[in-house]
C-alpha cells in the first residue's frame, strides 16, 4: 500500500511529534480572520473596490484599527504555517514528489474551486448587492453590472489565498533548485 506524503512526514518525525503549538496558532489565525472580516461592517474608512454587502453607516474608528492590526497578523500567520509546513514536506518528499503532492493537494482542488465554489460566491455576493440596493433585479438576472460591481468579479475572489500559495510554492521549488540547503527536520525537531 502506497504511504501518502502526510504518512512519510510523520515517519521520518517519529509518531508523537505532533506540533500543537501550529494547532493552536491555525486556530488563533481563524480567529482572527473572522474578527477581521466582522469588523468590516463596523468601519469608518470605506476600502476601494470592497463592496461589502452590510455596513454600518455610524462606523467606528475603532474597527479600523482592528481590521488592519488583524490583516498584518493573520495572513503571515497563515503564509509562516504554509511555508513551515513545505520546507518539512519538500526535505522528507523532494522534489519531485513535493511538486505532485502540491499539483494533487492544492492546484487541482483550487481549479475545480473556480468552476464549482467561486460562481456561489459570486451568486451570494450578486444577491448581497441585490439585497443592499447596490443592483438591480434586471442587473442580477443578467449578470451585467455597472463598473463598480464588475471591477469585483476579476480574480479568484476568497480564493486569492490558494493563489498565492500555488505561486509561493512554486518559487520555493525554484529556490530549492539552486541548492538553498535547509535541513528543517534536523532544525526544527522537537527531540
Amino acid at each position: 500500500m502506497k504511504r501518502s506524503a502526510a504518512d512519510e512526514i510523520r515517519a521520518s518525525c517519529g509518531i508523537d511529534n505532533r506540533l500543537y503549538a501550529m494547532d493552536a496558532l491555525r486556530v488563533f489565525g481563524m480567529l482572527l480572520v473572522v474578527a477581521a472580516h466582522s469588523s468590516i461592517a463596523y468601519m469608518t474608512f470605506q476600502m476601494p473596490d470592497l463592496l461589502w454587502v452590510v455596513k454600518d453607516p455610524s462606523g467606528v474608528q475603532f474597527f479600523d484599527s482592528v481590521y488592519w492590526w488583524i490583516l498584518g497578523v493573520a495572513v503571515p500567520i497563515f503564509f509562516l504555517m504554509a511555508g513551515f509546513w513545505a520546507a518539512r514536506q519538500y526535505e522528507v518528499l523532494g522534489a519531485r514528489r513535493f511538486i505532485q503532492n502540491r499539483i494533487q493537494k492544492i492546484a487541482i482542488p483550487f481549479i475545480a474551486a473556480i468552476f464549482f465554489i467561486l460562481p456561489l460566491i459570486y451568486w451570494a455576493w450578486s444577491y448581497g448587492w441585490l439585497g443592499s440596493g447596490r443592483c438591480t433585479l434586471r442587473e442580477f438576472i443578467l449578470a451585467q453590472y455597472s463598473d463598480d460591481i464588475r471591477r469585483n468579479f476579476s480574480g479568484p475572489g476568497q480564493l486569492w489565498f490558494i493563489e498565492y500559495l500555488i505561486i509561493y510554492s512554486g518559487l520555493f521549488v525554484f529556490l530549492m533548485k539552486f541548492k538553498f540547503e535547509v535541513n528543517f527536520i534536523k532544525t526544527f525537531s522537537l527531540n
